[in-house]
């Protein structure tokens, strides 16, 4: 995993009580936790030193504080925003990307589109790199 100040993921589908994908689902949800827990049990900070005036923080000088480092977007908020959902499915949007990210003001380097319009890269992928676009895009937009 690249190295970054913060990771935003999109939140995994739901787990219905008679889903055929329940098992998948599980080890899904499973894996993302313990990928989240080593993201933020990796980075601590004293916050005591980093504030000293503020009476909060002051009762004790070896006291550690977790800083989150991740953060979660419900399925959605892409499909609410950029229009992504025709009846209960998802559309793709790799062909459509640069038109999705027009009015968000996100707009990716020539390098990075050159790699994403590369012909021998699979379809998946391409959509997976589509999809971290639109999710870095959104939470800039809901931050703004």
């Amino acid at each position: 995993m690249p190295a970054a100040d913060l990771y935003v993921f999109e939140e995994s589908a739901s787990i219905l009580s008679r889903d055929p994908l329940m098992f998948t689902k599980m080890r899904q949800f499973l894996f993302e936790t313990a990928l989240v827990a080593q993201i933020n049990g990796g980075k601590t900070e004293n916050r005591y030193r980093n504030s000293r005036n503020n009476a909060r923080y002051r009762m004790s000088e070896n006291l550690l504080f977790s800083i989150s480092r991740t953060f979660c977007m419900k399925m959605s908020v892409l499909n609410s925003l950029f229009s992504l959902r025709v009846g209960l499915e998802r559309v793709m949007i790799q062909h459509r990307i640069r038109e999705i990210l027009q009015p968000t003001g996100v707009s990716p380097s020539e390098e990075m589109w050159t790699k994403f319009k590369d012909p021998t890269m699979q379809k998946v992928t391409r959509e997976q790199m589509a999809l971290s676009l639109l999710v870095a895009s959104a939470f800039r937009t809901m931050l703004i």
